[in-house]
């Protein structure tokens, strides 16, 4: 037997008496039924009927953790579709090839394991997933139905480099890459757990990553607890999962079974959204022992202890949180921390700080920071009862940049910090109010201005994009909204036929008053160059004179994914006026490449320093627009929201919006 994870592979009888005595009800997802693998009540699916207690225990560990702090996974494959089931939290992500999100809909695309990790719970629709707070980092490594395993390893190491907690890869590779072996151990060595799938068919043939030390194997079973005959095996495989006829996402908003050859890639789904969810309950867990925590808490479903078709057994989520130690105490966001701080007062949040394993030592929770002009030290956060605690940013003037993170110590002094990393990773945060004086999604015509090319030489079109392996197959938000500019998109989807050739080609905004001197300009932009010869870029430029003069403002390479990307004006020295334009340039010359981009999301928000009292969309007077701020900031969600709109209109800085302050706006509004 493979002895490369020996501690893993003690899967005793530890979690046996950690019996399920809890749950929660069942969400209102209309397709729960159809996800067996979550909650098994012998319900027949697709034909085939059930065993009763064969999935993984999803309600019971929801009644434990329902997921209350942001974990990162990756998936390294073909691609995620941003379905509506979680386009929300679908991050910008990096393609080796192509685009990272699914342009394929067939052979195996990863959309469906996406759902199974993080699809949205109660939302009435479709189905839930096992952590919905969880955020997705899509990297296509695979080219439809074609593996270019090349890239694999640099697809790990890129959401490793990226911010991933966990990194599922669904791949199955027949042949041994030194530089995958690599890039398994660069993820155990910056702490990422990688998980992966058996061979997708009943045999013994080795397969990869899974069969790498370090990597997390996966095999399959059936909603009557079979192994899936479509699921791999042999003396490598770490753990099993349910995997036939796993009911998720397809494409956009379509809901759909997997296929038998996708069983294993189902299961290993099942495995990352359960470590996902241990993750956010103890994120204090290193990768390799949240992997003994999954692998002790098996359910053990096949012959006794360990064997080569269940590994350690079937994944059980409720006692893997019972099992996973859980932190002295656990920091958890009441609201998102805010990016945004007024200017020239202290700013505020609420935090709870939940005591899970012993008490909180007293007076110890305190928030730390650091100011751009390296002023630092430390605030104490102040208790509000029912574990919250108020912590408070100081004053800083307009523009200025703060470093901030919140640490606590239980009654033994060992320390927990806010996030998890610091003093390593902090929040970040700026003072001032951002006004929106341009948005663009693209969706209707607003006066921009495409220059230069043709048919046959790519420009700029505003269209609904149909994708090929230089050009996307979605917006930026496809779930929203259609269309965006892309360059050459014209007549046919096949890769060169009409890309940029020769030019330049160019995007030119129409022109944007400025009030103030400052303002932050964002877009998403996508970018791909693929070549022998001298390699062409995206070039951004910037006109504060109406198009007369232009400056640099960024020159992009070839990403081959959408990415967001702001900058401030006051960046560039020297350049000032009121008449903001904003340039897209692409080139190909000497036409010798694959050349295109796409633009979308974009937007100009000017920086206030002062308002008027009450001006709550920062207009620079306080009219009917900002009273119905008010009544929503009154009576709706943000009531308590110390941030952006409401913090504008949170007169006595009570953190909360009330009827004080709405007395107190009648009085400015009426003055107007």
């Amino acid at each position: 037997m493979d002895i490369r994870f020996t501690i893993w592979r003690v899967a005793g009888t530890l979690a046996s008496a950690l019996v399920a005595t809890s749950s929660v009800a069942q969400p209102n997802d209309p397709h729960f039924d159809l996800q067996w693998g979550f909650h098994n009540l012998g319900q027949d699916v697709n034909g085939v009927a059930g065993k009763i207690g064969a999935d993984i225990r999803t309600l019971e560990a929801w009644a434990v953790h329902s997921g209350t702090r942001s974990v990162t996974v990756a998936i390294v494959g073909r691609g995620v579709d941003p379905h509506t089931e979680f386009s929300d939290r679908l991050l910008g992500g990096h393609a080796t090839l192509g685009d990272p999100l699914d342009s394929v809909g067939a052979c195996d695309g990863d959309t469906g394991l996406a759902g199974v990790v993080a699809a949205t719970q109660n939302n009435n629709a479709g189905i839930a997933g096992i952590h919905a707070g969880v955020k997705l980092l899509p990297v296509r490594v695979l080219d439809g139905c074609f593996m270019v395993p090349k890239s694999t390893p640099d697809g790990i190491r890129w959401a490793v480099d990226h911010g991933a907690d966990i990194v599922l890869v669904p791949v199955r590779l027949v042949h041994h890459q030194d530089a995958l072996v690599d890039a398994v151990n660069y993820a155990a060595k910056n702490d990422v757990l990688l998980i992966a799938p058996m061979g997708p068919t009943a045999d013994s043939a080795t397969v990869f990553p899974a069969a790498i030390d370090g990597c997390l194997a996966v095999a399959a079973t059936n909603n009557d607890d079979t192994p899936s005959s479509n699921s791999g095996s042999g003396d490598y495989v770490d753990l099993a999962a349910p995997g036939g006829n796993t009911w998720t996402t397809t494409r956009a908003t379509a809901y759909g079974y997997t296929t038998a050859s996708q069983d294993t890639l189902a299961a290993s789904a099942h495995v990352a959204g359960v470590a996902a969810l241990v993750l956010s309950y103890a994120p204090q867990l290193h990768s390799n022992e949240l992997a003994q925590v999954l692998v002790d808490s098996a359910d053990d479903i096949g012959e006794p202890g360990w064997d080569q078709f269940t590994g350690a057994g079937r994944v059980n989520a409720h006692r893997a949180l019972k099992l996973a130690p859980p932190p002295v105490l656990r920091f958890e966001p009441i609201e998102p921390i805010p990016a945004t701080i007024r200017t020239g007062k202290p700013s505020a949040l609420v935090i709870r700080i939940a005591q899970v394993a012993e008490p909180m030592l007293p007076d110890s929770a305190r928030l730390m920071y650091q100011t751009e002009s390296r002023d630092s030290g430390w605030l104490p956060l102040r208790p509000l009862g029912e574990e919250r605690f108020l912590a408070t940013l100081p004053s800083l003037s307009c523009g200025s940049k703060i470093n901030f993170y919140m640490m606590a110590l239980d009654d033994s002094r060992a320390s927990m910090t806010e996030p998890v990393a610091a003093p390593g990773v902090s929040h970040y945060a700026e003072s001032g109010v951002r006004q929106s004086l341009f948005e663009d999604d693209f969706e209707t015509d607003r006066g921009w201005e495409s220059i230069g090319g043709d048919h046959t030489s790519g420009r700029w079109e505003r269209v609904d994009p149909i994708g090929s392996m230089s050009q996307p197959e979605f917006d930026r938000s496809p779930n929203t909204e259609r269309l965006c500019f892309v360059t050459g998109q014209h007549f046919s989807t096949d890769p060169g036929t009409n890309d940029v050739d020769g030019g330049p080609v160019q995007l030119v905004s129409p022109i944007v008053d400025l009030p103030t001197s400052d303002a932050i300009i964002s877009y998403a932009r996508w970018f791909y160059w693929a070549g022998n010869g001298a390699e062409d870029f995206l070039t951004v430029e910037i006109s504060r004179d109406g198009g007369l003069h232009w400056t640099i403002a960024e020159i992009v390479a070839s990403t081959g994914a959408w990415v967001t990307h702001s900058f401030r004006l006051s960046e560039f020295s020297g350049v000032s006026g009121d008449q903001l334009r904003v340039r897209f340039s692409v080139a190909d010359a000497p036409n010798d490449s694959l050349t295109d981009a796409a633009i979308d999301e974009f937007l100009v928000e000017a920086i206030h320093c002062t308002l008027p009292p009450g001006d709550a969309n920062a207009d620079g007077v306080t009219d009917h627009a900002d009273y119905r701020e008010m009544l929503s900031c009154w009576t709706g969600p943000r009531s308590t929201l110390d941030r952006g709109l409401c913090a504008v209109l949170d007169f006595d800085d009570s953190l909360k919006v009330d009827l004080r302050d709405f007395h107190r706006f009648q009085v400015v509004f009426n003055r107007r």
